[in-house]
């Protein structure tokens, strides 16, 4: 009896200081996580990817929400001060021309005022430094020698007449003329012919070293979206300079391609006939992928990990302790009894294809048949409807076969596998779980 008692008392201080030891481990990794999060910083001052050696970034954001002989927008100036926002904020832009209301015409940019602003940038660039300009409002294609050209609507425009918008192409010449390194354009906007015109090829601007994003292909539309309260292709641009999703190589930072690549899925998805592009994409999408844009600084488990594996352990092991063994030699148990009911056959061996093997649990009889390795297609063509831009054709070759249930699996067959297995379904967890009923979120 004295025997048994001094082993409990064992057991007891055992777990005990396995429990001090934990939250010990906690502690410290909780005050390391805090100051290392309160002494990291990004490698610029308010958080950009900018080098020292990059210039001045700079850019011009305009606005139209309105112009003779087009319904208003709603959005344009949300898209000029968010941007904005953003691009002071996460991306190290210093000079940023907002163009969002003006004395003239309908209270607009007018074409002097936006033309005037980029030349103005464009003029005072110097080397290494970086511009970007955002146009957003309503565009038009207008037939200019045997081709449909895009074009800008400023705030004193009229629809009827091309020569009171502003051609893209006139705003890529502009900046090509500048001497700063990186330029690129951000045109949202419909391409929508303007008269109806057919037969007509599209114009595309030819832009050497310029970067044009353009929110649609040629002869569609560029959405609004109440939710956002944003242009759909700016909305989703802004979010990407934010969001860790749009980091595809997860370094941390957001390049032009990443950005905009992040926005174009996005759209297509919300919206089947708007297709972001970037123009001359073959030739410079490499180039757009070495642009950076923003950084995000470290997240949450980079700055905390060197104490994470540990802390783990520490945890883990007290939950072993208490938690975790008697279920495991319940599962054993149940396991066990599995195993004389059939399920622990060989199933390495390789027959001849559609060969039957049979077996029984819980009373319950399952067939299956062998399946020879081989190679076919995943994903959905170009021409399907619905398709998303990520759901492209694939080829997946399996190596190995594999042994495939005749029939569909039956409510018996699950109620077997779950009694003799001791498999618990995350639907049962407290009545909530999986996607189970939630009286919180209703």
């Amino acid at each position: 009896m004295r025997k048994a008692r001094n082993l409990t008392r064992r057991s007891t201080a055992l777990r005990v200081a396995l429990v001090v030891c934990a939250l010990g481990v906690c502690v410290v990794a909780s005050w390391y996580f805090m100051s290392t999060l309160s002494g990291s910083a990004p490698s610029s001052k308010d958080g950009s990817a900018a080098s020292e050696s990059e210039g001045t970034r700079r850019a011009v954001l305009a606005g139209v929400h309105v112009f003779k002989g087009a319904a208003p927008l709603q959005y344009t100036l949300n898209d000029v001060e968010d941007m904005g926002d953003v691009l002071r904020e996460r991306c190290r832009f210093t000079e940023i021309a907002e163009l969002k209301k003006s004395g003239d015409s309908n209270g607009a940019p007018t074409k002097q005022e936006i033309l005037g602003a980029i030349a103005k940038v464009a003029k005072e660039a110097k080397k290494n430094d970086f511009i970007f300009i955002m146009l957003s409002g309503h565009g038009y294609r207008y037939p200019i020698d045997g081709k449909l050209a895009l074009y800008f609507a400023p705030g004193d425009a009229a629809k009827d007449d091309a020569e009171t918008m502003i051609a893209l192409t006139d705003v890529v010449n502009l900046l090509q003329g500048s001497a700063a390194a990186y330029k690129f354009v951000l045109f949202d906007a419909c391409q929508t012919k303007a008269n109806g015109e057919s037969g007509l090829p599209y114009e595309e601007s030819e832009a050497k070293d310029v970067f044009v994003l353009e929110s649609c292909s040629s002869g569609q539309a560029s959405y609004e979206d109440r939710d956002s309260g944003h242009g759909c292709y700016v909305g989703h641009f802004i979010e990407s300079l934010k969001e860790r999703a749009a980091d595809d190589n997860r370094d941390g930072k957001i390049s032009l391609w990443e950005a905009h690549n992040y926005a174009a899925e996005k759209v297509a998805c919300q919206h089947n006939g708007q297709m972001p592009h970037l123009v001359d994409a073959a030739n410079k999408q490499d180039r757009c992928m070495e642009l950076m844009l923003a950084e995000l600084g470290p997240t949450a488990w980079e700055a905390w990990k060197p104490f994470g594996a540990l802390l783990v352990v520490w945890i883990s092991s007290v939950f072993v302790w208490f938690a975790v063994s008697p279920i495991a030699d319940e599962r054993k148990k149940r396991r066990l009894q599995g195993a004389e009911d059939g399920w622990d056959v060989d199933w390495n061996d390789a027959p001849a294809p559609g060969t039957r093997k049979t077996i029984v649990v819980a009373g319950v009889r399952y067939a299956f048949r062998y399946c020879l390795p081989g190679t076919f297609e995943i994903g959905s063509p170009e021409s399907e409807k619905g398709r998303c831009v990520d759901e492209k054709l694939q080829t997946v070759t399996l190596t190995k076969g594999y042994w495939l249930l005749e029939t569909p699996t039956t409510i018996e067959m699950f109620r077997s596998f779950v009694e003799a297995r001791g498999y618990h379904m995350g639907s049962g967890y407290k009545g909530r779980g999986g996607w189970g009923y939630d009286e919180k979120t209703r």
